[in-house]
């Protein structure tokens, strides 16, 4: 059971890249822009990355702990957290703003986004912590109560931004709020029987299915959230639970090295010259 999890999870991952680097190469190659292609696959691919980053998130706390036992282990492992994605969003980012932008400092500044996720994904996991140190400290162990706060945090996280509006100029910072409920989705999956059951009725199937279809057709993205992906999601799951079997074990190792080729994949996206010249 442990296993077929882990690969669920890593080949909804495997999917996710897969289409964040076709997309790449149609945007920043071949200088194409499909509406219809952009559309699809930016609803939803981002988001199952902050949905797996959620899934494992929590795991290692106990609700039984003291509450100065959980701000220790929250603060180690947010370091820890901290160190895997920012190391790499720090060296290999300006590695690459060296090699192909005028300064190597633009990811600081906001003119180079080829590696937001990693900093957007750091922002949110404090975001989570912080929210799950409040839980613990007031004991909010239901499930309707602990939804009701995420979304009352997110809330809180966009009215900031009106209090101090250079965040909307942060691109990290905007994209870390779009994202958060897909992190907390992951949580809560994870944790709550309850929402891995809902999340697998075949009425709720049926319906994000015809909502995302209807979504591509409608193309538009309300109150900010990617809404795509979470009508994908849920089919996504049903999808790599039933045919797990069948499913390439390459597939599934593409999957379980997401962060590298995301960081990497840059570097090795073809020459707009190049493909052009194979083109004629």
């Amino acid at each position: 059971m442990n296993a077929q999890r882990i690969n669920l999870y890593d080949n909804m991952k495997a999917l996710a890249i897969m289409l964040v680097v076709m997309g790449h190469i149609n945007e920043f190659s071949l200088g194409g822009y499909n509406p219809i292609w952009f559309h699809f696959y930016d609803s939803f691919h981002m988001s199952i990355f902050f949905f797996v980053s959620g899934l494992f998130l929590l795991k290692k706390f106990d609700f039984a702990e003291s509450v100065l036992q959980i701000g220790r282990k929250l603060c180690s492992q947010y370091s820890r957290r901290f160190l895997q994605l920012m190391l790499p969003f720090v060296i290999v980012g300006m590695i690459y703003c060296f090699v192909f932008s005028e300064s190597p400092l633009a990811i600081f500044d906001g003119k180079e986004l080829r590696f937001w996720f990693l900093p957007s994904l750091a922002i949110d996991i404090l975001i989570v912590y912080c929210e799950y140190f409040f839980l613990r400290l007031f004991k909010v162990k239901n499930t309707v109560a602990r939804i009701v706060l995420s979304v009352l945090v997110w809330i809180g996280c966009y009215a900031i931004t009106y209090l101090f509006p250079d965040l909307k100029d942060s691109h990290y910072y905007m994209m870390a709020i779009r994202n958060l409920p897909y992190l907390t989705l992951g949580i809560l999956y994870h944790c709550k029987p309850r929402v891995r059951k809902f999340l697998a009725d075949e009425r709720i199937l049926a319906t994000c299915f015809i909502a995302f279809a209807l979504f591509l057709l409608l193309g538009k993205n309300w109150l900010q959230i990617k809404w795509g992906g979470i009508m994908a999601i849920p089919i996504l799951i049903q999808f790599f639970t039933l045919y797990d079997k069948r499913i390439p074990i390459l597939f599934t190792k593409i999957g379980r090295s997401t962060l590298a080729i995301y960081v990497f994949h840059y570097f090795l996206l073809p020459n707009v010259p190049i493909t052009n010249y194979l083109g004629e």
